[in-house]
């Protein structure tokens, strides 16, 4: 499983600022039950006016939570941030924008009989191949020999 998701958030300053003189995101993360759930930290430092030397620390909380299918190994749930951008808006304003994947490892997907089977691949997008052959080709439902699923998702969460 491999999902990729985009999360794009605005952040009020206190004061109007000068500009950000460094910044990053980090996340924590925690399996509870079946859900992934954290907070993305976007932290870092500023500086009020163009002639100051003092610079103020700022720190933001971005919370998700993702639902892990039940055919994927917990254990082996991973959260990775693939790209991050900023904006600073009208001096104190902060627009992020976070683009990360949630993947784990699928379980083997056990069919108790045929009609569990059709309800499958009448929800998935799902190639189903006949491998007792030479060539492979699609097979029919009563002919399965393996089962291959392929899943993309974007979510946008704003």
């Amino acid at each position: 499983m491999s999902e990729a998701f985009v999360v794009e958030r605005d952040f009020l300053f206190k004061d109007s600022i000068f500009e950000i003189t460094s910044i990053s995101v980090e996340h924590d993360e925690d399996i509870n039950g079946s859900n992934l759930e954290g907070d993305f930290i976007i932290s870092g430092d500023y500086r009020l006016h163009e002639i100051s030397i003092n610079k103020e620390d700022f720190s933001f909380k971005l919370p998700f939570t993702h639902e892990i299918r039940s055919n994927v190994n917990l254990d082996t749930v991973n959260l990775e941030i693939t790209d991050f951008t900023y904006e600073l808006n009208n001096n104190d304003e902060l627009h992020v924008h976070i683009e990360y994947i949630v993947s784990g490892e699928q379980s083997l997907i056990e069919f108790a009989d045929e009609k569990d089977l059709d309800e499958f691949l009448n929800k998935t997008d799902a190639e189903v191949v006949d491998l007792t052959e030479d060539e492979p080709r699609f097979a029919s439902k009563r002919n399965v020999s393996i089962v291959t699923t392929r899943f993309t998702f974007i979510n946008r969460i704003t």
